[in-house]
């Protein structure tokens, strides 16, 4: 519901919004039910919801009661308008309430084989057989991909050569070309592991005998069609789809993150560095970042528990929030998310920061896991290729780092 005209002084959060609307619906039997008064929103709408009890005829009367433009909510958009005077208004419509349901819109049928990508928005059924692999554990166990069902029988699709394979010859009669499967493992083995989005690839390539110092190549999931080649992008860490929701835009948006450290320089922390999955451009970046365990947030916002076993810490950071600290002004605030070409201190991201115990023997605490659906974060104090005989074990809340529970395993324990 809504007047032909939007708030002359509303710019985005600022300005005045329409406001003591209501709505007197008329009954089968003349009773009278009246909803509101309305507070609309930035471009002068509002919506809620009725449900009616019986059969038969209504009316819906919207009825507008006049209002004068203020100086309210600045700052304010259009100042000369503050004092304008908008007339009463009213508009009715009728409705038939029966007892049979009208069929919604049929959905489109499931594909019976691989679909190609993007998929027609107007088929939102289907997001039952798609997803994207984002190379992070989104709740605390092995990562899958709950979505897309995998094929009953192998498919070869297509194939790419990205290193030398097989027998050499002349005088090398019992050798084979290197394959590095022991410590430079090709495709993401050691470096940043192939994502996909969207139907999109991205893998690293191999560079000499290293199995990920090639840069990153993004192809057509389905027929192999390099999309783009970017040699001088580092190992990717994972990808990201991001919710982002406001009163001017909703929807996904995508990302590839990387972070790299500076083992010279300790001190200045961990650099997360995003870019854009359609063209492999550099976005945005956080610098002073932390080193821990990464999932994701209910609307897909980055999360990083921190673990410090050495001065006893544990923290919580929220991509989200980080960027949210910047959006103060202009064209950067909440309702347009914009963080191109920032440089973000992640320290304006910490959720929460608690104490810790000291646990440090036989080593200090570390993170094993965490369940997103329990709301436990899962400490050790063992490396993960060490017998577990005699070790604390710690659990902790991802609401705010409390300690929950901790037991000494005197027996071995698989984490």
């Amino acid at each position: 519901m809504g007047p032909d005209k939007v708030p002359p002084t509303a710019n985005w959060q600022y300005g005045d919004r329409w406001e003591n609307f209501t709505i007197v619906i008329r009954k089968p039997y003349n009773n009278i039910d009246t909803l509101g008064p309305f507070k609309f929103d930035d471009v002068g709408g509002a919506w809620t919801t009725y449900t009616p009890q019986t059969v038969g005829k209504y009316t819906v009367t919207f009825i507008f009661p006049g209002q004068t433009i203020e100086d309210k909510n600045p700052p304010i958009n259009r100042p000369e308008t503050v004092g304008w005077y908008y007339k009463p208004s009213n508009a009715t419509i009728e409705l038939t309430v029966q007892e049979e349901p009208i069929e919604p819109r049929p959905a489109t049928p499931l594909p019976s084989e691989y679909w190609t990508r993007p998929i027609y928005g107007m088929n939102p059924e289907w997001y039952t057989i798609a997803g994207d692999f984002l190379g992070v554990d989104p709740g605390g166990t092995l990562y899958v991909n709950k979505f897309t069902t995998a094929p009953e029988s192998p498919h070869i699709m297509w194939t790419k050569q990205i290193a030398f394979e097989g027998v050499v010859g002349t005088n090398y009669t019992d050798w084979n070309y290197h394959t590095g499967l022991a410590y430079e493992p090709k495709f993401g083995g050691f470096g940043g592991g192939p994502l996909i989005l969207s139907g999109r690839l991205y893998y690293p390539l191999p560079l000499g005998t290293s199995g990920s110092d090639g840069g990153y190549e993004c192809v057509d999931l389905r027929t192999g069609e390099v999309i783009w080649r970017n040699e001088n992008l580092g190992s990717l860490s994972f990808a990201q789809d991001f919710d982002y929701i406001s009163p001017n835009e909703f929807g996904i948006k995508s990302y590839l993150w990387q972070v790299s450290y500076d083992f010279m320089h300790p001190e200045l922390g961990a650099t997360y560095n995003v870019y854009d999955p359609l063209t492999s451009q550099w976005l945005f970046c956080f610098v002073n970042g932390y080193s821990g365990t990464v999932t994701f947030g209910p609307h897909g916002e980055v999360l990083i528990y921190v673990l410090d076993g050495v001065n006893n810490w544990l923290a919580l950071w929220n991509s989200t929030k980080a960027v949210l600290h910047y959006m103060t002004g202009g064209f950067l605030n909440e309702w347009t998310w914009r963080p191109q070409g920032l440089t973000m201190d992640c320290k304006y991201g910490v959720e929460w920061n608690a104490t810790t115990k000291a646990y440090t023997q036989p080593f200090i605490q570390s993170i094993q896991g965490i369940d997103v659906n329990a709301g436990v974060i899962l400490a050790t104090t063992r490396p993960a290729w060490m017998p577990a005989d005699g070790v604390m074990v710690i659990g902790y809340s991802t609401k705010d780092g409390s300690e929950l529970w901790a037991v000494n395993r005197t027996a071995p324990f698989e984490g």
